[in-house]
C-alpha cells in the first residue's frame, strides 16, 4: 500500500523547491518507488532516500526537456510545466 511522504529538502546544487510536494512511497518486492499524480515522474531505489533522490532528479530532467521547448508545448505538457514553476526554482 502506497504512503505519502512531503519532499521538501533535496534537489540538486543547481534546484531548490520552492514549495514541498507530496509524493507516494510504494514497497516493490525488492525496492522502493517514489512516485506522484501530477507529473507521472518517478524513482526507484533499493532504499526510500535512493527512490526520492532518484524521483528528485526525474522532475529536474522533466523540467529541463518541457523547457526547451516553452512555446510550442502541447497543452497537457503545459500543465505539467505550470506546476514544475510553481515548487522548482534555479538556485
Amino acid at each position: 500500500m502506497p504512503s505519502m511522504i512531503t519532499i521538501n529538502n533535496y534537489l540538486n546544487k543547481e534546484y531548490a523547491f520552492i514549495q514541498p510536494i507530496q509524493a507516494q512511497i510504494i514497497q516493490e518486492l525488492d525496492y522502493y518507488l517514489c512516485q506522484d499524480n501530477t507529473t507521472n515522474a518517478f524513482g526507484i531505489g533499493g532504499t526510500i532516500h535512493q527512490a526520492k533522490e532518484d524521483y528528485c532528479s526525474s522532475l529536474i530532467e522533466l523540467y529541463k526537456f518541457l523547457n526547451r521547448d516553452r512555446k510550442n508545448i502541447f497543452k497537457g505538457y503545459k500543465e505539467q510545466l505550470d506546476y514544475l514553476d510553481k515548487i522548482l526554482q534555479k538556485k
